[in-house]
Order: C-alpha cells, then structure tokens, then sequence
C-alpha cells in the first residue's frame, strides 16, 4: 500500500483493484472501492474519466468506457485490446496486466483519511 501525508493511491483505496477479458478484443478494469467516500472521492476527482484515462493506455477517449456503479462503490473501464486475446502477438492472453497501469494515480488525502478501512 502506497499512501504518503498528502496523497493516497488507487491501491489503497481499492479492495478489489484487476483487469480481465471481456472477450478477445476489449478487455475490463475493474475497482471496488474500500467506502462510499472513497468512491465519491475518486468520481469527483476527474482521474478515471475517458479523457484522463487516454494518455495511459495510449488510446483515444472515444475508445474507453467507464462505467460507475455507485451501489457497488465500483468503477468498471472497458478498452479495446491491443492485440487479440490469445494471437501470436498478444503477450497478456488473460489481460490481467492491464490494471497495474492506475496503479499509482492518487487523490489528496484529507478528502480520503477516514475512509480507508472498512
């Protein structure tokens, strides 16, 4: 877990934080966040947006999908695939390695102190 005094990370503020298929040409990012502050901390924040999405994974934002959940406190990404799932080119088949891009984004703390632990 990387928190500092002023910032807190994805990984800290997530339970479930993974990538996986959704068939051979997208694959989804999935977090579940630790509370509903949270959530709405990161949904106010403007990091999980399309267009703030686009430069990490190198895509245009009309190509990400991001999908919030707020019964679930969970955000879902959906991106095209850079390779098929599974052809002679595709390194990650399972596409499992995907979330470890998000993995150091970070929101200020105050906003998320008190909320970490469920």
């Amino acid at each position: 877990m990387s928190e500092s005094r002023d910032r807190l990370d994805l990984r800290a503020c997530t339970s479930t934080l993974r990538s996986r298929n959704a068939g051979s040409f997208f694959v989804t990012i999935d977090a579940v966040f630790r509370s509903p502050d949270l959530y709405d901390a990161w949904r106010e924040s403007g990091l999980l947006t399309s267009e703030a999405l686009s430069a990490i994974f190198a895509l245009e934002s009309s190509a990400l999908e991001v999908i919030w959940f707020p019964p679930a406190s969970a955000v879902k990404l959906t991106l095209p695939r850079r390779q098929t799932a599974g052809g002679p080119d595709d390194h990650d088949t399972d596409g499992a390695q995907l979330f470890v891009l998000l993995l150091d984004l970070a929101i200020p703390t105050p906003v998320a102190a008190s909320s970490t632990s469920r």
